[in-house]
């Protein structure tokens, strides 16, 4: 992390083999929306009681902004990190979150909405508090980082992504289970499952980046720093 580096994605010599065989399973996953079926969705979100609408809305809401923010920032992380072979898996892990955001939309479309209906639920997180409270904890750490690149704010960089790949994602999934339990929006459950198999791929990963640079750095105060952003 932060070493020297020509740029040259010199895999013939690896020093992170966990690195390689993880990524070849995170292109394995590959996928695109379009070829999960929709059809039964739209009459069931119709069928959805008011409470059940909303919160569909605004856990969908929640996962687009965290996806969204890891389209964008996952590539200034890369910048930092200068094992070619770590590099390539971050590469890959910043397309599939597009592909996730490019999910949503095609969730979003299949109901039959209203262009006012889709904004609305893209901006839920700005108007609806506890939505906005989540996620600043993450957007926080990468301001702070960006302004002052110490090596503690880029901890907090890395364990807020942990967070956020694990449990911020996985309580936003377990509603969408719980919905199709009761047979409503399995459509979309199907689609959320298979994002969740990107996931568990993206926790592995920063699971090993906090590891390494544990190794490289010392923080005596790492501990206080993880259990401060999970509180």
């Amino acid at each position: 992390i932060n070493g020297n580096s020509t740029g040259l994605m010199n895999l013939n010599n690896v020093q992170q083999n966990w690195a390689v065989e993880l990524n070849k399973k995170m292109v394995e996953n590959f996928w695109i929306p379009e070829k999960f079926p929709m059809t039964d969705d739209p009459r069931s979100y119709k069928l959805l009681t008011s409470y059940e609408k909303e919160c569909y809305d605004k856990i969908l809401s929640f996962l687009i902004f965290l996806d969204s923010l890891q389209t964008q920032n996952l590539p200034r992380i890369s910048d930092y990190i200068t094992t070619p072979e770590i590099s390539t898996c971050l590469v890959t892990h910043t397309y599939q979150e597009n592909v996730h955001v490019l999910s949503y939309q095609y969730i979003l479309l299949s109901l039959n909405l209203s262009y006012e209906e889709r904004e609305k639920i893209y901006y839920y997180w700005q108007e609806f508090k506890p939505l906005a409270d989540r996620n600043s904890l993450v957007t926080n750490s990468f301001l702070a980082f960006q302004n002052d690149k110490t090596v503690e704010k880029f901890f907090r960089v890395l364990i807020s992504n942990y967070l956020l790949e694990g449990l911020y994602f996985y309580v936003g999934f377990m509603f969408f289970y719980n919905l199709s339990l009761q047979n409503k929006m399995v459509n979309t459950a199907n689609i959320i499952r298979i994002i969740q198999k990107d996931e568990m791929t993206h926790m592995v990963l920063f699971e090993n980046l906090i590891r390494e640079f544990l190794k490289e750095n010392d923080l005596p105060n790492h501990q206080e720093i993880v259990y401060d952003l999970f509180s």
